[in-house]
């Protein structure tokens, strides 16, 4: 079996080998053995550097690594302690753009829309399996102060209260918005942002 293999080489490694080729006594196979042996080798050791000065680039692979993470850590809390400690958490440090928070403070339950006077809307049912609005403000909050956690949360200098109606069924899609979220953001954030995210993360 035979396999095709096809890469990229910096120029100075084709000129190195070219020149050992032509030197006497070197084959192409040794001349190119010894070339790339010591590319890799600098590659390595230039990673290293990075690495260790903080400075490493990190892929979308890399924030998609860190969110999955935080997912498996997070099976050992029940459902609502995982919306309680960690969606709070990813909300208040702007993992929902701003288009989401307008319709997480919809319903799509009539009784939902009439008491809390809010708008209609498919999202907090859609991604959240909920037919009460994912959040709602003070004002809304003292409508119907049972459904919704006591604690207010920060986004974006506006208070809300996160919805408490959560049952088992709820983990998997709390989970998939995570998964369509965060590392989206990572990809968008600041580095000091990113930094205090992922202490977030580990201490979840």
């Amino acid at each position: 079996m035979k396999f095709k293999i096809t890469f990229e080489v910096e120029g100075y490694v084709l000129k190195n080998f070219i020149d050992a080729v032509h030197a006497e006594g070197t084959t192409p196979d040794l001349a190119a053995e010894k070339i790339l042996s010591a590319y890799i080798e600098n590659v390595a050791l230039n990673n290293y550097d990075n690495r260790v000065a903080g400075n490493s680039a990190e892929s979308f692979s890399d924030y998609v690594a860190l969110t999955e993470g935080l997912i498996r850590n997070c099976k050992k809390y029940p459902i609502g302690q995982f919306a309680k400690m960690i969606l709070r958490g990813l909300l208040e440090r702007g993992v929902a753009p701003d288009y989401a928070l307008s319709e997480m403070e919809k319903a799509n339950g009539q009784v939902q829309v009439s008491k809390f006077k809010i708008q209609w809307g498919l999202y907090c049912n859609k991604n959240f399996g909920i037919s009460f609005p994912l959040l709602v403000d003070e004002d809304r909050f003292k409508l119907d102060k049972t459904k919704f956690y006591n604690t207010p949360l920060n986004i974006g200098g506006k208070k809300f209260h996160l919805c408490s109606q959560w049952t088992a069924s709820h983990r998997e899609p709390m989970e998939n918005w995570i998964r369509q979220y965060l590392p989206k953001w990572f990809e968008d954030a600041k580095p000091e942002q990113r930094e205090e995210m992922k202490t977030f993360i580990a201490n979840a």
